[in-house]
C-alpha cells in the first residue's frame, strides 16, 4: 500500500453524514480528495472515495500532516 499523508482536511457534518476534504500527499505527487461516510451502529464507515491529481501541489505551511478524526 503506498503511504498517503492527509493534508488541510476540512470536515463538514450533515446529521449523520460527513464530508471530509483533503490534499493526498504520495510520493509521485498530491492529489484532492472528497471522501463520505455515514454514521452506522455508532462508527463512521467510508461510502465513497474520489481522488484527483492536482497540476500544481500547494505549499503547506504546518510541516506535520494530521490526521483527521470522526467523532
Amino acid at each position: 500500500a503506498p503511504n498517503v499523508q492527509c493534508r488541510d482536511a476540512r470536515v463538514s457534518f450533515y446529521g449523520s453524514l460527513a464530508q471530509v476534504l483533503c490534499f493526498e500527499v504520495l510520493e509521485a505527487g498530491v492529489l484532492m480528495a472528497a471522501n463520505l461516510f455515514i454514521q452506522e451502529a455508532g462508527s463512521w464507515r467510508l461510502v465513497h472515495h474520489q481522488a484527483s491529481p492536482l497540476a500544481v501541489a500547494p505549499v503547506f505551511e504546518d510541516p506535520e500532516p494530521e490526521t483527521p478524526r470522526l467523532q
